[in-house]
């Protein structure tokens, strides 16, 4: 069963439009230029099998990474993103993999991350059948999370996985800062090579703000049963309304 807070930050990520910032070949006449343009989320989901994601501090990349896995694991995804329903999530936060003392875990040992309780249930060589499929999605949260002495290790595991199963989709998530090309030029290097689109999560607008703020605990109180406490979440949410325009 999903846990009450990813339903409600899945539920946030469905009914809040957000944009991603990023690249886009063209071509004229021969020439070939980058142009830097927003798109929807859904739009660079559905034809990239292979992104970075930047964004701030709380700009929701984690969010974005649980939505996925969680629209993955029940095969809910709408139009445009269809094709995504016959897909495996694998969520890797690597912020848990340093506490462990683990730069990059194993295929075995992704389960262990991304479904606990299940993990001693697959039959040996599953997760390196659905990477081998295709079917895969892998989504590597927190690169920033890693000590600067491990990013090097974790990418060669990173690149050696992408090279053994190119068919998988693959979903990186990182603050700015941590996977700057001119700064970490195998980084760089490697991502172009590999035709990885390279996106910035964009800020949310004082709108998307508002209807976050809405959602958000309209989400909450469809979790509470008791009446109570959905009066108390409502009054909450007058106040703050209230209090964010004066």
């Amino acid at each position: 069963e999903v846990p009450v807070e990813v339903k409600r930050e899945e539920e946030m990520m469905r009914r809040v439009g957000r944009e991603l910032r990023g690249s886009e070949r063209e071509e004229n006449d021969g020439e070939v230029r980058m142009e830097r343009r927003s798109f929807s989320i859904d739009g660079v989901l559905a034809r990239s099998r292979r992104i970075v994601i930047r964004g701030g501090a709380g700009s929701g990349k984690t969010t974005l990474s649980r939505w996925i896995a969680v629209r993955s694991a029940n095969a809910s995804f709408e139009s445009p993103l269809e094709g995504w329903n016959n897909t495996t999530p694998f969520l890797i936060p690597l912020r848990e993999c340093v506490k462990e003392g683990i730069g990059f875990p194993a295929p075995e040992d992704f389960l262990k991350y991304s479904a606990p309780n299940v993990s001693g249930m697959m039959p040996q060589g599953w997760v390196h059948e659905q990477l081998e499929s295709g079917q895969a999605v892998v989504l590597v949260d927190g690169v920033d999370e890693l000590p600067r002495e491990q990013r090097e290790t974790m990418l060669e595991k990173l690149m050696e996985l992408v090279k053994l199963y190119p068919a998988s989709r693959y979903l990186i998530a990182s603050r700015p800062a941590a996977v700057k090309g001119e700064e970490w030029q195998t980084w760089g290097k490697w991502i172009a090579q590999e035709n990885f689109d390279d996106a910035l999560l964009q800020a949310m607008s004082p709108t998307q703000v508002e209807s976050f703020i809405y959602h958000w605990h309209d989400a909450l109180a469809k979790s509470v049963m008791d009446e109570e406490e959905k009066k108390a979440i409502q009054e909450r949410l007058f106040w703050e309304i209230i209090s964010r325009m004066m």
